[in-house]
């Protein structure tokens, strides 16, 4: 998550987030899928997982970063990687900035099952006060998955699912905060605290 604004060359930025989202808890692809410990379906509709990322400024327009979660209560996590090129930056003849990004995700700890997510989007966004970006984007993933399990025999998967988000954040000396939405096949909340250097 974040602006189509690059952090610049050689700068760092460390963040936590809270990632909020919904399911069917009762859904057969959901529980036969991941595990539960008890019949009270501990993994649950309404899902926050915290997240841990990682960017760094290659140039003054491409980012590289990394991120990782995992969901303590159950048997999935996730592990990602990505790229951010910003195609215009905000200046006086340029009123917004627009960037795009590549990311490959992988879904970690899930034995009986091998998926992975590869994305493509574009974001444009305004920086007001030079503190505060709104931004709004689209884009999509490529999701494939195929089962690894002894008990069932499922055919591999692949689906295109497109999504749109707007956020905000607000960047203050070395110090950033945001919040995402995005609206898609599972919907998402993510809520950002960060350190920039």
């Amino acid at each position: 998550m974040g602006p189509p604004t690059t952090l610049g060359r050689r700068h760092v930025a460390l963040a936590v987030t809270q990632m909020d989202f919904r399911v069917e808890e009762h859904a057969d692809a959901w529980n036969d899928t991941f595990a539960h410990p008890d019949a009270y379906h501990e993994l649950g509709s309404d899902l926050g997982i915290p997240k841990l990322t990682l960017g760094l400024g290659l140039t003054d327009d491409l980012d590289i970063g990394a991120y990782y979660t995992r969901n303590p209560n159950a048997n999935y996590g996730w592990f990602g990687v990505e790229l951010e090129y910003g195609l215009l930056h905000q200046s006086e003849g340029r009123p917004v900035s627009l960037a795009v990004r590549g990311a490959y995700t992988r879904t970690l700890y899930a034995d009986d099952l091998d998926m992975n997510a590869y994305t493509a989007d574009v974001s444009t966004g305004r920086t007001l006060w030079n503190v505060l970006t709104p931004y709004v984007g689209g884009g999509g993933d490529l999701v494939t998955a195929r089962e690894r399990s002894g008990v069932v025999e499922l055919e591999n998967e692949i689906q295109f699912v497109p999504r749109a988000f707007g956020g905000l954040e607000l960047r203050l000396w070395h110090f950033a905060v945001g919040a995402e939405g995005e609206v898609g096949a599972l919907n998402r909340l993510e809520m950002k605290v960060a350190a920039l250097f």
